[in-house]
């Protein structure tokens, strides 16, 4: 997995699991915290493989009049499985945005020559980045890239 995690607002966040980023943002999922004061807010281990994420919260609010009350509450949030847009990409046969294929038909020493300048191209422009697969065939290449956007 990617660490990107997707808010309401149907944007990808990465943060890594256990963060503070990932704590604002499940909290953030919950309405009914705009009314009430947090006093302390943590992380409760769970399995590093389990799709579980535990939060510790002492909240505080006001009962009656110069009466508050504190409790510790534990919130349990469970992680749907679903992939960001670059991750279905990269998983996914033909999803490329663009196709270059170079052929090649001469000796093969210069074969070797021009496919090693043709690297050095590649990186000296960062095109490596969004080269999202290479298919080798005996005359050439094929490289798929992604949009840079």
């Amino acid at each position: 997995m990617c660490d990107r995690h997707l808010h309401q607002n149907n944007k990808w966040y990465n943060c890594k699991r256990d963060s503070k980023e990932l704590l604002q943002l499940c909290l953030s999922k919950i309405n009914s915290l705009k009314f009430i004061k947090i006093i302390e807010t943590g992380w409760i281990y769970t399995d590093p493989n389990a799709y579980d994420l535990e939060i510790k919260l002492v909240i505080e609010k006001e009962v009656l009049n110069g009466i508050t009350l504190k409790k510790e509450v534990n919130i349990l949030f469970e992680q749907t499985i679903c992939q960001c847009d670059d991750c279905r990409k990269s998983f996914t046969p033909h999803v490329y945005t663009c196709k270059v294929q170079v052929r090649q038909y001469s000796l093969p020493h210069e074969l070797k020559r021009n496919m090693l300048f043709l690297e050095q191209l590649i990186l000296k422009h960062n095109a490596h980045v969004f080269c999202s697969a290479v298919e080798t065939f005996a005359e050439g290449v094929d490289f798929k890239f992604t949009d840079p956007k």
